[in-house]
């Protein structure tokens, strides 16, 4: 069951964070560069392809306790949270 919801709020975590890099993307680099902004789809790709790129899994990423992977999961959605909101006031003065 513990794996089952862990595997839930990853694929949320992966679906809002892919939301917000679509976000940011489509307010600076495509009105800055000129670029044809992403949709939902493309952001979605071009994160997880990042992700694959960037990523290091080692043993010790999934022998980590219940309370680990909430703290971690809490923290990568209020870093999503704040970077949203952050180029939310930002694209507000462009």
């Amino acid at each position: 069951m513990a794996k089952t919801i862990d595997m839930f709020v990853s694929v949320a975590l992966a679906f809002f964070s892919s939301y917000v890099f679509m976000r940011l993307f489509n307010w600076f680099p495509s009105e800055i560069f000129g670029i044809n902004p992403l949709n939902y789809a493309e952001a979605f790709g071009l994160s997880l392809f990042l992700g694959y790129i960037m990523m290091k899994a080692t043993k010790e990423q999934f022998e980590t306790s219940d309370e680990e992977k909430l703290t971690l999961t809490l923290t990568m959605v209020v870093a999503n949270l704040f970077m949203l909101g952050s180029g939310a006031i930002v694209h507000s003065f462009m």
